[in-house]
């Protein structure tokens, strides 16, 4: 009797799920005066602009604050049909349309030789890549000048954000706290991922040796 416990407690050691736990402070930081721009999945019909040899595209975006991580996440790997695959709880939530801060405004959009290049392979132009965008954006209220070479369906996607005074004021706190998420990611993972293991996963893992029922995936 013995023995058959030493092996179902081992077995259920050996089926305890590997977890991760990660720390990410330094997102909580950096959402104060961060904002994203997304580019509308239902775009009209894009301006391909010229500028002083640069090419903009003039898309249509909407402004929502800054996605930001959990700031404290475990990961947990579960079976699959191809084999291991790794969940996360709790889930990330992608921003709802009640979301947004303003939209849909035009931005344009620096574009550099590999989209030029997809563009013109995907629409079949003759677009000439001649120099990098000074900036990655121009918001349509700064725009100055340039001259239509091409209209298109679409561009492909892209992340772009924008940070204000305060929000540039904390980076080094940012950066800071970016160099200790990893520290403390290691610190709970090996202090909580253990304790999680025998605390849960045994005991769940005993009963379905035990009674013969199929494991679900869980945390």
């Amino acid at each position: 009797m013995k023995n058959t416990i030493t092996t179902i407690l081992i077995c259920a050691l050996g089926l305890s799920s590997c977890r991760l736990v990660s720390v990410d402070t330094h997102t909580m930081v950096d959402a104060v005066g961060h904002t994203e721009y997304h580019i509308m999945y239902q775009q009209p019909p894009v301006e391909i602009v010229e500028r002083a040899g640069e090419l903009y595209a003039r898309v249509q975006v909407v402004e929502y604050p800054f996605w930001r991580k959990n700031i404290i996440a475990v990961s947990s790997w579960v079976p699959t049909t191809e084999g291991v695959d790794w969940r996360e709880f709790p889930q990330w939530k992608y921003p709802n349309p009640s979301d947004r801060i303003s939209g849909p405004i035009y931005i344009y959009y620096g574009l550099d030789e590999d989209t030029v290049n997809i563009l013109n392979e995907r629409h079949r132009l003759s677009l000439v890549y001649k120099k990098a965008p000074e900036h990655v954006y121009v918001e349509a209220s700064d725009w100055m000048g340039g001259t239509k070479v091409a209209m298109v369906p679409g561009v492909p996607s892209c992340y772009l954000s924008k940070r204000n005074t305060l929000n540039r004021a904390l980076t080094p706190l940012t950066y800071t706290l970016k160099v200790a998420d990893p520290i403390l990611s290691v610190a709970l993972t090996l202090v909580g991922s253990p304790i999680m293991a025998l605390g849960y996963d045994l005991p769940k893992d005993i009963y379905y040796i035990v009674s013969g029922k199929q494991k679900n995936t869980r945390f």
